[in-house]
């Protein structure tokens, strides 16, 4: 399977929003748990595949997930 089949999941501005982060879109994957690089979180880019089913926000609404957790991801960074 190749990377765009992996990664066909993730909305164009998930995979944007990651990118200005300084992170590829496979970084962003392995650092969230799927380390065989296959995304199986939601289309937005929250690892809980359930995030735009009102779990985390509605369809129409914008994530607010995902910067969050790159927010996360360079604390986490900086520290090691």
């Amino acid at each position: 399977m190749g990377a765009s089949q992996m990664y066909r999941a993730l909305t164009p501005d998930a995979k944007a929003t990651i990118r200005a982060y300084g992170l590829t879109i496979a970084e962003y994957v392995r650092s969230q748990g799927y380390s065989d690089g296959e995304w199986r979180g939601d289309a937005c880019g929250c690892f809980d595949d359930r995030c735009k089913d009102g779990f985390h926000h509605e369809l129409d609404d914008e994530c607010q997930c995902l910067p969050a957790i790159l927010d996360e991801l360079r604390k986490a960074e900086a520290q090691s």
